[in-house]
């Protein structure tokens, strides 16, 4: 019989090959998800690439009105991490990790403020030129 348990790494259902009368074993690792929420809140130069990518696929997005190009663009970004450890800092009442998912949120809506900003003011005259059709 299969049963399954939630992953704490990933979030994802893991499926356990387990005898019919036994639970499924847990998993779920108190210190090794605190160690991994801890561990995902650094903005390192790949993430930084990525989030300015999306910043700037969301704005072709909005300039082209295509919800679409909008809903990959948040899908591509990392901005989980932050948002996901905020909510952690909050139920175990972390004010330190609080702080740094804060941080670290701010300083990633501000480079996607950054990317969009470039965005439409290096393409302004072809965003005017698109509207005239």
């Amino acid at each position: 019989m299969y049963r399954y348990s939630l992953t704490p790494s990933c979030g994802m259902l893991k499926q356990n090959e387990e005898g019919a009368g036994r639970p499924a074993k847990n998993i779920t690792d108190v210190s090794s998800f605190d160690r991994a929420m801890r561990d995902d809140l650094v903005l390192s130069p790949g993430n930084l690439g990525i989030l300015f990518c999306a910043a700037m696929i969301a704005s072709i997005g909005l300039n082209l009105n295509s919800p679409v190009v909008i809903i990959g663009a948040i899908l591509i970004s990392p901005l989980m991490s932050p948002i996901q450890a905020i909510g952690y800092g909050l139920a175990i009442s972390d004010s330190t990790l609080l702080g740094r998912a804060l941080r670290l949120l701010g300083l990633e809506v501000v480079t996607s403020l950054v990317a969009a900003s470039l965005y439409f003011f290096c393409f302004r005259q072809s965003i005017r030129r698109l509207r005239k059709f």
